[in-house]
């Protein structure tokens, strides 16, 4: 079993893998794009966009537990790597691996504000991007947060509520009726090219069962 912590959403992080009951790290000596796309895909992700290394260990008593590892690439497993085997991992640069992983096209992410709200932004591209707040209503936020998996909407915001975000906008003057399933199913301005800047990019608080964030 692997996770990603520490990242800036759940394509990204350090590199964690479980044995023996605990959770340890990877050291980054001869961390490459075979390493990292073993792990993209072991996560069930299309690839792998970066290998990080240099990264500080989250927790100064999280054990190293593979060093030197050498993936070809196509194993199914990071376990099924091979790497240095020894029963203590000494790794000599003391940081530890990462990865940045590809998001699948439409993908969502909120960013700025906690787990259940933020700004909405879209994978689409190969870039994040936002959505621009003309005639966003809880309507639109409900889709959001329902294809985010979180149970409704508690409020639209609007005017980069959450901060504005860089990159393209994505999309523009979205008209969701509320049965769609993503984002990506309800109408908006598809021919012509939006003039929406960041200062009005979109967001959403959501509901996550019987726990409610304000965040606002």
């Amino acid at each position: 079993m692997i996770r990603l912590v520490s990242g800036d959403d759940k394509w990204s992080g350090q590199v964690e893998i479980y044995r023996h009951d605990a959770w340890g790290a990877v050291c980054d000596s001869s961390w490459d794009m075979k390493d990292a796309t073993t792990v993209c895909h072991q996560l069930g992700f299309i690839e792998a966009l970066e290998a990080k290394t240099g990264l500080s260990s989250r927790e100064s008593d999280r054990p190293i537990v593979m060093n030197r590892v050498a993936c070809t690439g196509t194993e199914r497993r990071l376990a099924d790597c091979p790497f240095v085997c020894t029963g203590s991992q000494q790794c000599s640069s003391s940081t530890v691996a990462g990865v940045v992983c590809k998001p699948r096209p439409d993908e969502l992410r909120l960013v700025g504000g906690s787990r259940t709200s933020g700004r909405v932004e879209i994978y689409r591209g190969g870039s994040w991007g936002t959505i621009c707040d003309s005639n966003w209503n809880e309507t639109d936020a409900g889709i959001v947060c329902r294809q985010l998996g979180f149970s409704d909407a508690l409020e639209a915001k609007s005017a980069a509520h959450f901060g504005q975000g860089s990159g393209p906008v994505h999309m523009d003057g979205v008209a969701c009726e509320g049965s769609e399933e993503k984002i990506t199913d309800c109408p908006s301005y598809c021919w012509e090219e939006t003039s929406c800047s960041h200062s009005h990019d979109a967001g959403v608080i959501c509901s996550d069962g019987n726990t409610v964030t304000t965040n606002k």
